[in-house]
């Protein structure tokens, strides 16, 4: 049993192998997009949840000073720094404000 062979090209506008080319490359660039876009958010999403939630605490800046492990510029920069990470974090958390209608329960 023989099986025919069809040919790549058929008459003047080319041939079954050409008509197919454009969509693959678009398929792949789908694709391509698709997976970029998948690792940005995924690195992005990951991490928010490998960084520390909390760094020193005022506590461990004055240990580490009373140690002599921190000169007194370096403990007033890194305390400077601390208040103003927990400040600046004050100031983005939203008020909460109650609906006009509600009433506080009794």
């Amino acid at each position: 049993m023989t099986f025919p062979i069809l040919p790549l090209t058929t008459g003047a506008r080319g041939g079954q192998l050409s008509d197919l080319f454009l969509p693959l490359v678009l398929l792949l660039a789908v694709v391509a997009i698709g997976t970029v876009v998948i690792h940005l958010v995924r690195r992005s999403t990951s991490r928010d949840e490998d960084s520390p939630t909390e760094g020193f605490t005022l506590h461990d800046l004055r240990t580490m000073h009373e140690a002599g492990d921190l000169t007194d510029e370096e403990f007033e920069r890194a305390r400077a720094a601390l208040i103003g990470r927990v400040t600046a974090g004050a100031d983005e958390e939203p008020d909460r404000e109650e609906e006009p209608g509600a009433e506080e329960p009794t």
